[in-house]
């Protein structure tokens, strides 16, 4: 089925974006957020999610964005990306350049040294997760610059450990910063928690047996890098979702 009726988008079909090709995908999605704006189109193969750019206004379509799922699961079939040298940041920070909305999380090891560190920064772009080890030498001035950039949302999870520590490390200032779990908890959510809130949401249970798992230990295992990943995966549509219930209850200055 889909979200909005056919006679209110006269000129858009749902297999233009569930068939063809790329190029006929973009033109189509293009052609819709022109008429209608922001949709959700959902279908028996799945559920694909287009929308405009919040920044830095919702006319341009140069920056629309597609989330496939399976089911009501986002597709993990890309495996994640491992950046442990300058080539491989250059390309994320290419990247993140631009984009209005970026999900950041990290890995410490504060059950295993004294003064912790951060041993694992992730970051997903649209439906492209990273995963930078800042123990391998490399600069995150470009990383900084994201995060102080006041024109990118930069989405976190209970982002004040995070926020604490990186600012602590590296001197990093934060600007536009949307963390889930306060718009959970402005939601009046019992349970605002990751898990809890992305198996409310999205139907996944995540799997948290690696919280206290030691990340400073390499080469990262192939259980941690696939558990690390997760933490940032859902946090993009995630925010949609709950900037339109938070919108909708009156609640968006709380957050």
């Amino acid at each position: 089925s889909v979200q909005i009726a056919a006679a209110e988008r006269p000129h858009f079909a749902a297999e233009d974006l569930l068939g063809g090709t790329s190029t006929e995908k973009e033109a189509a999605a293009d052609s819709y957020i022109a008429y209608c704006g922001t949709y959700t189109l959902f279908a028996d193969r799945g559920v694909h999610h287009v929308e405009q750019s919040f920044f830095p206004n919702r006319v341009s379509t140069a920056q629309t964005r597609y989330y496939t799922l399976k089911g009501n699961r986002l597709d993990l079939t890309t495996p994640p990306i491992l950046i442990d040298e300058p080539e491989g940041l250059a390309k994320l920070l290419a990247d993140m350049e631009g984009q209005p909305v970026v999900a950041f999380d990290t890995e410490a090891d504060s059950f295993f040294h004294y003064r912790e560190r951060v041993c694992l920064i992730q970051i997903t772009v649209e439906d492209r997760d990273y995963l930078v080890d800042p123990l391998s030498d490399l600069s995150l001035d470009g990383i900084g610059a994201v995060l102080a950039n006041s024109e990118q949302v930069k989405v976190f999870h209970d982002g004040e450990y995070d926020v604490l520590i990186l600012k602590r490390e590296y001197g990093f200032e934060f600007s536009n910063l949307f963390d889930t779990r306060v718009a959970s908890a402005a939601l009046g959510v019992e349970s605002p928690g990751l898990a809890a809130v992305v198996g409310d949401h999205f139907g996944v249970e995540l799997d948290k047996s690696l919280q206290r798992s030691n990340w400073s230990e390499r080469p990262l295992s192939d259980k941690q890098i696939a558990y690390a990943r997760m933490d940032t995966r859902y946090l993009i549509p995630l925010r949609e979702m709950l900037t339109a219930q938070l919108e909708e209850a009156g609640r968006s200055v709380i957050v």
